[in-house]
């Protein structure tokens, strides 16, 4: 069955299948859910024991195509290995097939930590892209000590970069009008329920003209999830004076707890690595493969 609004009861229910990012898209009304149900005759009522949640918000790949983001799926340890799973999946492939627009589905899968998972979609019909992301996670204590930021301080002095919460709407807008768009889409991380960090994310002037970003956002368990590095000219010194100033800005916040480095380029693969290069203490890195199915 799915469930378009859910109530108090049933939400209380199936809060404990899901992730709590997944649980944000849920309370934000940005998700629609599939849940499976089974009678539990000591109970004598509904049990949720499977859910598959799916963005429903359209998720651009490729800037080209129009595609369903699959947020999770999750079936209870007692009833798997029953095809609750490919039902589940079948159920929202119907759901989302004649909506208008739609022309195709998209999940990013950890691998190998997930590869049951991975095995439903592929099996499927769903195909395996290889420029998935990878994700470094690095505690938020330790980034002073990687040796990469203490080579960059004095990039800082070379250039105006101001945090998002000290700029004016004119600089904001020489911002838009680098992408000629209203507002990149990095710069609205509520749609996958995170808040933009404004003392956080900066711009990087010179000439009076708008060089560069960075967009930083704060996600459930205090993760700071660094979305978005943009440069003009792919200038390096540029890119060392915006994260010079995070990571000077980042050390007056005493509640953030972990940093999420995401490189869904080679290119952003390359920067995280040569970050990390030197860097002795404990980090983490996980391959987030995407999969698609087209329509």
């Amino acid at each position: 069955m799915q469930i378009k609004k859910l109530t108090n009861d049933l939400f209380y229910m199936i809060r404990p299948m899901v992730t709590k990012d997944v649980y944000m898209h849920l309370i934000n009304n940005e998700a629609d859910v599939l849940c499976a149900w089974e009678l539990d005759k000591v109970k004598r009522r509904l049990e949720p024991i499977g859910t598959l949640v799916y963005s429903s918000a359209y998720y651009s790949y490729d800037d080209e195509s129009n595609e369903i983001m699959i947020e999770s799926v999750y079936v209870a340890e007692d009833f798997r290995r029953q095809d609750i799973g490919l039902k589940l999946l079948n159920e929202m492939e119907k759901a989302v097939t004649d909506m208008e627009g739609i022309s195709g589905l998209s999940i990013n899968i950890p691998i190998p930590e997930l590869e049951n998972e991975a095995s439903l979609f592929i099996n499927n019909g769903y195909e395996h892209r290889l420029d998935g992301n990878v994700v470094y996670k690095i505690n938020a204590m330790d980034i002073s000590n990687i040796p990469f930021f203490a080579k960059i301080k004095k990039y800082k002095k070379k250039y105006n970069v101001s945090a998002f919460n000290k700029v004016t709407k004119q600089e904001l807008n020489k911002l838009y009008r680098l992408f000629d768009v209203k507002l990149p889409e990095w710069l609205n991380p509520s749609t996958y329920g995170g808040t933009l960090q404004n003392d956080l994310s900066f711009l990087l002037i010179k000439d009076d003209e708008v060089k560069g970003f960075l967009a930083a956002s704060l996600y459930p368990e205090n993760e700071l999830y660094l979305g978005g590095i943009y440069v003009d000219n792919k200038d390096g010194m540029m890119v060392a004076a915006l994260l010079s100033e995070f990571v000077y800005s980042l050390s007056k916040r005493t509640d953030i707890k972990t940093i999420i480095f995401a490189a869904a380029t080679e290119e952003g693969n390359n920067l995280a690595k040569h970050i990390l290069k030197d860097y002795e203490g404990e980090y983490w890195r996980q391959v987030i493969s995407n999969f698609y199915k087209k329509l």
